[in-house]
């Protein structure tokens, strides 16, 4: 639920809630007393407490609350509201049955289409919603009530209807929300294939309110994902007028000048915002050393990652960024030690570049058995990506195992649809293997579609491949072919 903010409240208004919030604070929170809050006082110091996300202080009011007023329906709905934020979906159905037929009709309803979405019964907390919908006009409470039925329409994939109660809650939505919503709205539009209309309905928005950051901001992210990045980089740009130090706005257009090789650029533009007042984050000081690496500085690097962990211990990007300078570095013992710190953050393994390196680097240190396990989890979570089958193979090749390599390369054909690298693998192990007819074969299917990469073939045993005369033979008739 989206918190609310003085954006629905006059300065007055505000400033009396707090005084009462922090009379709350230091009268029961602090010194224990005894003191006496009617219930609309209550009513507000609970909300508050929940808005703020602060669950236990929200606990001890309604605690506090309910000593008071012990039948009093809205406080029942309070304590609904504090269970369900705690987990307790059971205690939280309990007293919304409580509250039910004399408590705030349209929190009621709110409340129990929460309940619905936390058990995952998102039909039933879509009809909560429309129930809700129906009990207000309130600007603030039909925006939450519009994000909440969105939420459940993206859960079930009903990104046409996502689309519309976002629009709906985008109307009466605070500047800080509005930037999630319309973060969701492009989601949405992504979704069902349909960027255009997205662009459309930003450039609309912006028409009516041209210092609509999110606008501008979510206007640009539709052009980067259209990979139209020059339009990207310019409503980025826009948006960045209207607030220099935009943290969205700035790490967006850095990552577009970093995709595109850029690295100066990108450095440029963190800096300057850094200069011109945005906060400095892990993230910031990560894609600096990003940067910095692939600009083959590592010792910059280097002290940037380490100064994002001093901000962040559990920043992945930047534990992998060393793994992979000490991997450059052929330290592959510290490289190890990084590459695994950075997986280790990662809860569904979801890195394959640092997976890979990882295995390299137990190769390169010896380590045939953690490589090959590293290996096969790349090619049981990553099936389709070729690298994993060609390492593994080559290491089986290596051990004289030439069963697991055949396996290997044959699952990998599969898997990757005749990959041009696990074909080149291929065709090396018929010919190692003395299948000549089939290395051939192999080899001239590879050169066929991936020329260029022949010499990564050769290298693979220069020995033996390179004083092969039919594989050279072959390999310059593509050649004489290409020239012609």
């Amino acid at each position: 639920m989206f918190s609310d903010d003085n954006e629905y409240m006059r300065d007055d208004e505000w400033n009396a809630e707090l005084e009462l919030v922090n009379r709350f604070r230091e009268r029961v929170i602090n010194k224990h007393e005894n003191s006496f809050f009617d219930s609309d006082d209550m009513l507000v110091i609970i909300e508050h407490f929940i808005q703020d996300e602060n669950i236990d202080l929200a606990r001890q009011a309604v605690n506090y609350a309910c000593d008071f007023f012990p039948t009093d329906a809205d406080i029942i709905l309070k304590n609904a509201k504090v269970s369900l934020a705690e987990g307790n979906l059971e205690r939280a159905y309990e007293l919304l049955q409580q509250a039910k037929t004399e408590s705030d009709e349209t929190e009621y309803y709110y409340t129990l289409g929460q309940y619905y979405a936390l058990r995952n019964e998102h039909d039933k907390a879509i009809d909560a919603y429309y129930d809700a919908l129906s009990t207000t006009d309130d600007p603030y409470d039909r925006c939450n009530i519009h994000y909440g039925m969105a939420s459940q329409y993206m859960a079930t994939k009903r990104y046409d209807r996502a689309i519309l109660s976002l629009k709906k809650s985008a109307i009466s939505a605070d500047p800080v929300h509005r930037e999630i919503i319309f973060l969701d709205l492009r989601h949405c539009y992504q979704y069902t294939d349909r960027l255009d209309e997205a662009i459309q309905y930003f450039n609309e928005y912006i028409d009516k309110d041209p210092c609509c950051l999110a606008a501008w901001n979510s206007l640009a992210d539709c052009y980067r994902k259209q990979e139209k990045y020059d339009e990207a980089i310019e409503y980025y740009e826009y948006a960045l007028s209207i607030n220099p130090t935009d943290t969205y706005a700035n790490i967006n257009l850095t990552n577009i000048f970093y995709d595109n090789e850029q690295y100066q650029k990108a450095i440029d533009t963190i800096n300057e915002a850094i200069d011109n007042g945005m906060p400095e984050t892990n993230d910031t000081n990560t894609i600096l050393a990003d940067c910095l690496y692939n600009l083959d500085k590592p010792a910059e690097a280097e002290k940037l990652y380490r100064r994002a962990l001093e901000l962040c211990p559990d920043d992945t990007n930047a534990w992998s960024g060393l793994g992979f300078i000490y991997s450059d570095a052929h330290n592959y013992a510290k490289a190890i030690y990084y590459l695994q710190k950075g997986i280790g953050y990662i809860q569904d393994d979801n890195c394959l570049e640092v997976m890979l390196t990882l295995a390299d680097a137990y190769e390169k240190s010896g380590n045939t058995t953690e490589a090959v396990k590293t290996l096969t989890h790349i090619t049981e979570q990553w099936p389709t990506d070729p690298a994993a089958y060609c390492i593994l193979a080559k290491i089986y090749i290596e051990d004289q195992n030439f069963q697991e390599a055949h396996k290997t390369l044959e699952l990998g054909l599969e898997q990757t649809g005749c990959n041009s690298s696990v074909v080149y693998m291929s065709a090396y192990y018929n010919l190692l293997t003395n299948h000549r007819e089939e290395g051939i074969c192999f080899l001239n299917a590879a050169l066929k579609e991936d020329f260029d990469s022949y010499s990564e073939f050769i290298n693979l045993n220069p020995n033996f491949l390179g004083n092969d005369v039919e594989v050279l033979e072959l390999i310059n008739k593509y050649k004489n072919e290409r020239e012609s």
